[in-house]
């Protein structure tokens, strides 16, 4: 027999069925994430035992307790929710005597409780790692989102495959599947539930609603950590327009879990403190970030229009060493991190090649399976610089299991910026973590390729010949003969291309450079 209570004492339901969640899914209890249900539990049956499932009934319905009474014995089970720095983080569990259940001050441990739980929302409290449990396909996505969640801080407890190919339009997984996660979140004392794809909007409120933790979509985890690494101003405004775009269908439904007033994975980002205005508000923000958008936009065209010298940008899947390699050519100091994403914004450095031109060398924010398309919209300003590039670098982690896929993934990404017949060099990175027939059979099958250690230097040179012999192709060389008044030109040269022989004779200097067709043809008037 199962009592169902509230606080004054009134018993609103009587069963005489199993304790299960369809016994308390249609009561009418509080929904306010601080306060608990005000309805507590008693069950009467011959065995003593609770299953984990009927446990994890206290933190689902944040129940006011739930006892376990048994009739063959002279003891009660008392199950509590248990309430870590203000968030429904798990159950306690007391084994009392009847006279000790009797004596149990319910009032005075339910206002305590409460207390606990007022300091900020449920869901979105901060906290120094969050135990999350991760749900895809196969093992292989798992890793990857497993470096995912490790990057946003989230501590990875359990992972949970879902072979089914078919999507259940109420709750992604099946209801099978779905009891499973409800195992593993009550075990783990999980407080995230991680998709390694993206959620509908109807399937995230179902989710969350019936495990009683956050959750997170592939899509949101990916913006999470955008939020982290963006520092420069346009940094920003790109993530806070992916995070807004991804949010505004989101708003139907999700009520006081938008108050992001805490921390945590999906709650970082510029527009952090302002989640909780309405579609209109929210729509002119974003029309507004994109009017900011265009002005970068438009500053960035004004700036290549002054470019003289050919840009080389760095492109690859994110952790590939893009950002190493970057260090290694131009000495630029760009943060280098083992994790994903390390590097958001753009870097632009000068470099000279052995050929003696200067060049530009950019790099760009990394590529990854299921790029969410927001993103991809929202940093068109920095992809630009892809569209815009005389040379691609594809750097390529050459130690990846899944070298192929990764380098199918940003070959789909180049595709889709227009950018597939441009001149691409294969950079196999990373060589030194792999053996030598390896690496000399990526060479053969890539024949525009060169294999290099970024991190140790190994292969530099032979880098920095493929990029010369290419930029050469535009380059011209040329006798020149200037006037002294002329002279302002000779820095240039020097500079910008190589000057071969050099020689003052009595009113002009002579001089023989391989300099570029486009400066070749502003000094035409001095070629002899």
């Amino acid at each position: 027999m199962n009592l169902i209570i509230d606080r004054n004492g009134k018993i609103i339901k009587i069963e005489q069925e199993d304790l299960t969640a369809e016994l308390l899914s249609g009561l009418r209890r509080r929904k306010s994430q601080k306060r608990l249900s005000g309805v507590r539990v008693i069950s009467i049956a011959n065995d003593q035992q609770l299953t984990s499932r009927q446990k994890n009934l206290v933190v689902r319905f944040r129940l006011d307790n739930l006892v376990k009474v048994s009739l063959q014995s002279n003891s009660v089970a008392l199950v509590l929710p248990k309430i870590v720095e203000g968030k429904l983080a798990g159950i306690e569990e007391r084994n009392l005597t009847i006279d000790q259940a009797v004596e149990f001050d319910q009032s005075t441990v339910v206002a305590q409780l409460e207390e606990d739980l007022t300091e900020v929302n449920n869901y979105r409290v901060k906290k120094d790692s969050q135990r999350a449990i991760l749900i895809g396909k196969d093992e292989k996505e798992l890793e990857e989102l497993n470096g995912l969640a490790t990057t946003a801080g989230a501590e990875v407890v359990a992972k949970v495959l879902q072979k089914q190919e078919r999507k259940n339009p109420t709750y992604y997984i099946g209801t099978g599947k779905l009891e499973e996660l409800k195992e593993a979140v009550f075990k783990q004392q999980s407080d995230l539930v991680i998709f390694d794809d993206e959620l509908t909007p109807a399937q995230h409120s179902n989710l969350e609603e019936e495990l009683a933790v956050q959750v997170t979509d592939r899509t949101e985890l990916i913006l999470d950590i955008f939020a982290q690494h963006a520092h420069t101003k346009e940094g920003k405004i790109q993530v806070e327009l992916a995070q807004l775009d991804y949010l505004l269908p989101r708003l139907t439904g999700r009520g006081k879990q938008l108050s992001r007033l805490g921390g945590g994975i999906g709650t970082r980002g510029p527009g952090e403190t302002k989640l909780e205005i309405d579609r209109r508000k929210i729509r002119k923000r974003i029309h507004r970030l994109k009017e900011q958008l265009a002005e970068v936009r438009q500053n960035r065209a004004v700036q290549r229009q002054g470019r003289r010298n050919p840009l080389i940008t760095l492109v690859g899947y994110t952790n590939a060493g893009k950002s190493t390699l970057m260090n290694l050519l131009t000495a630029a100091d760009v943060k280098v991190e083992d994790e994903l994403f390390a590097t958001l914004d753009s870097t632009l450095r000068q470099a000279k090649l052995p050929i003696g031109r200067q060049v530009i060398f950019s790099d760009t924010v990394g590529f990854i399976k299921k790029l969410p398309h927001q993103l991809v919209a929202a940093f068109q300003a920095t992809l630009e610089e892809v569209q815009q590039a005389d040379l691609l670098l594809h750097v390529v982690d050459s130690s990846q299991a899944q070298l192929e896929e990764r380098m199918a993934t940003v070959h789909q990404v180049l595709e889709e910026l227009g950018v597939l017949n441009k001149e691409i060099i294969t950079v196999f990175n990373k060589a030194d973590l792999v053996a030598d027939d390896y690496v000399e059979l990526l060479r053969q099958n890539y024949p525009n390729s060169v294999a290099i250690s970024a991190l140790t230097g190994q292969g530099k040179d032979g880098l920095l010949d493929k990029i010369s012999n290419i930029i050469a192709r535009d380059m011209v060389i040329v006798d020149l003969e200037l006037p002294y008044e002329a002279g302002k030109w000779i820095d240039q040269l020097h500079q910008a291309g190589r000057v071969l022989e050099e020689e003052y004779v009595a009113n002009k200097i002579k001089i023989t450079a391989n300099i570029s067709n486009r400066l070749a043809r502003r000094l035409k008037d001095y070629q002899v």
